[in-house]
């Protein structure tokens, strides 16, 4: 029987985003590293991505004093908010490093770019050797050059800490949250609601892409914090605590089929927090379609 249309179509689309550049980090240009998607100010980027870093490591270091203080200093990176919270750190450090490496590399081959430009002017004959190395120029002006691990890595927790962001603000204030006011802990309303409005800002106005095949490595990442909680409980019950689990939604002694169902879920619930921030993307590059002239390049090339 011949195969069904829809079936190939649905075949197609799903080699298409699951293709091995979308998997690992490759499908992206290097220009949206270093600027804004609403206009090309690489110094008020760079100025952007310092101050965001500035904030957030300031909460951060607050965050470590206040439970210096308190004694739960060794406590800190039991808990996943903890976790997304140094990757969002750990991604504004290197959007700033990565922007400013591609400002001094593009700076550069403008130059050189220039003044090849000037000299073919006076030379009529080039050698093959010579038009190879104009195309590589060429392409690294362009961005078409292939990703370094840094850019990677930028990218990865870039989706990550949207991700994250909304995952625990989403679990946080349906599940855990306890009834503890605001100014009795200001550092909840932070990490589980500040922080995700402040990547929604920064996901409307840069140029970084959002891919659906990213929602493996997410998934992966948290169910590596299941399997450490699993493994946290464990210890604790061999060392007689009396507290066993890092969250109650995760014990694994008293309600052992909630967490593994919580478990087997979150692969599912990571995708459609990926299909959630694609779609935000996807919204924003539409808005930048209708209100600006310059902006089908990009569309064309940020698929999901």
């Amino acid at each position: 029987m011949p195969k069904c249309c829809s079936c190939i179509a649905l075949k197609s689309g799903i080699r298409k985003i699951f293709n091995k550049k979308n998997l690992f980090y490759e499908d992206a240009n290097r220009k949206d590293f270093s600027s804004f998607l609403w206009c090309e100010c690489p110094r008020t980027y760079v100025m952007y991505r310092c101050l965001m870093f500035i904030f957030s490591l300031g909460w951060l270091i607050s965050h470590l004093e206040r439970n210096y203080r308190t004694g739960t200093l060794a406590e800190f990176m039991l808990y996943l908010t903890h976790w997304f919270e140094i990757i969002f750190n750990v991604y504004l450090l290197l959007s700033v490093a990565t922007a400013m490496v591609e400002i001094r590399k593009n700076s550069v081959l403008t130059e050189i770019q220039l003044e090849k430009e000037s000299a073919s002017k006076e030379v009529v004959e080039s050698t093959e050797e010579v038009d190879h190395l104009e195309k590589d120029d060429a392409d690294s002006l362009q961005g078409r050059k292939s990703l370094r691990w840094y850019h990677k890595c930028t990218w990865y927790s870039y989706e990550s800490s949207l991700v994250g962001s909304l995952l625990i603000t989403i679990v946080y204030w349906s599940y855990l949250w306890t009834g503890t006011s605001v100014k009795e802990n200001p550092f909840d309303i932070y990490q589980h609601g500040l922080n995700c409005v402040i990547l929604f800002i920064d996901l409307s106005i840069t140029r970084l892409p959002i891919k659906l095949a990213h929602a493996v490595q997410h998934s992966l990442f948290v169910f590596m914090f299941m399997m450490f909680s699993l493994a946290v409980s464990y210890i604790r019950y061999a060392k007689g605590y009396e507290k066993l689990a890092i969250y109650w939604i995760l014990d694994w002694m008293n309600y052992t089929k909630c967490a593994v169902l919580i478990t087997l879920g979150i692969f599912p619930a990571m995708f459609l927090l990926q299909v959630v921030i694609v779609g935000a993307n996807q919204v924003k590059l539409n808005l930048h379609r209708k209100f600006t002239n310059n902006s089908t390049a990009v569309l064309m090339r940020q698929d999901i």
